[in-house]
């Protein structure tokens, strides 16, 4: 069980219900250069178009539960291309949490000002199942979601070259697919927080 106690301090995470780490991202298409391998004696080139600034926003949380004793994880994710996170985001990607997953819902996530918009506050109110707890300020290494964005952009998409921002969107949606389907990247990005598992 999780032993935290996260915000306030003042309350404990509930067991049985849902815990679910949010964060927010973005992607660009300028690669993210990683090290790689080449043929001996020739030196990997990357070719890409600084011609535009256009991004790709994305939301995605890493949902905990225990079933049977077990921690069991399962991975939910939206993308806006051309957009920003803002309260209307926010609030679609919690209708998506709401129709995914049963029982309450613990939503852990920072202090980004969406999060406490007019449109998720209304939101919330209309939905007691979610109760809100924020991270304590500039504290990403509690928030296992950080990982999700680690790993998307330092291994599955280091050094790739987009043509354009669909194609971007492709790749991204290609790669949180991928680490949907790989629990084990789930407890990797838990392990790596300055939480304690047991």
């Amino acid at each position: 069980m999780v032993e935290h106690y996260l915000g306030s301090g003042k309350k404990k995470l509930k067991t049985g219900s849902t815990v679910v780490f949010i964060d927010e991202s973005g992607y660009s298409l300028i690669p993210y250069i990683a090290r790689t391998w080449a043929p001996k004696g020739i030196v990997p080139a990357l070719f890409h178009s600084f011609r535009t600034r256009r991004k790709i926003s994305a939301i995605s949380g890493i949902a905990i539960q225990y079933r049977r004793g077990t921690l069991d994880t399962d991975l939910y994710f939206r993308l806006y291309p051309d957009k920003t996170i803002r309260g209307k985001e926010v609030v679609g990607f919690l209708r998506q949490l709401s129709l995914e997953v049963k029982g309450d819902i613990i939503l852990i996530w920072d202090n980004l000002k969406a999060h406490h918009s007019r449109k998720v506050k209304k939101f919330l109110k209309k939905h007691p199942r979610f109760q809100p707890y924020p991270l304590p300020p500039y504290c990403p290494e509690l928030n296992p979601d950080e990982g999700v964005w680690n790993w998307t952009k330092s291994k599955d998409l280091a050094n790739v070259c987009a043509d354009d921002p669909e194609d971007m969107v492709h790749y991204v949606r290609g790669s949180l697919r991928k680490i949907q389907k790989r629990k084990h990247i789930h407890k990797w990005c838990l392990y790596e927080t300055d939480l304690i598992w047991d």
